[in-house]
């Protein structure tokens, strides 16, 4: 890896955190409350089309190239205007169940 890549990759910014349409809808507004009201609606939206569309890619009956690739499409929509917003996955305010108690 050259320097240049190496300086990229260290300012590169991303979504540092859990995947956006299968967190609970709790966790997700603890993970957006500091955001203006229409940062919210603007993110809710897009969550939403992604899992309406992740539905939609895995199910058997509705499942094709492209409903898989609106589905790509949806969530890199969603994880980029979450960094875009510089949003950052609180760990200390959720709590873990299950195998990661």
């Amino acid at each position: 890896m050259s320097q240049i890549d190496r300086e990229k990759q260290a300012h590169s910014r991303s979504y540092n955190g859990p995947n956006p349409i299968r967190m609970n809808d709790q966790d997700w507004n603890v993970m957006i409350s500091a955001l203006s009201n229409e940062q919210k609606e603007e993110l809710n939206e897009l969550r939403h089309q992604a899992r309406c569309c992740a539905r939609m890619a895995v199910s058997g009956a509705q499942a094709t190239a492209v409903t898989l690739e609106v589905a790509e499409t949806a969530m890199e929509v969603l994880l980029r205007t979450l960094t875009e917003m510089e949003i950052s996955f609180p760990f200390d305010g959720f709590s873990f169940s299950g195998s990661y108690a």
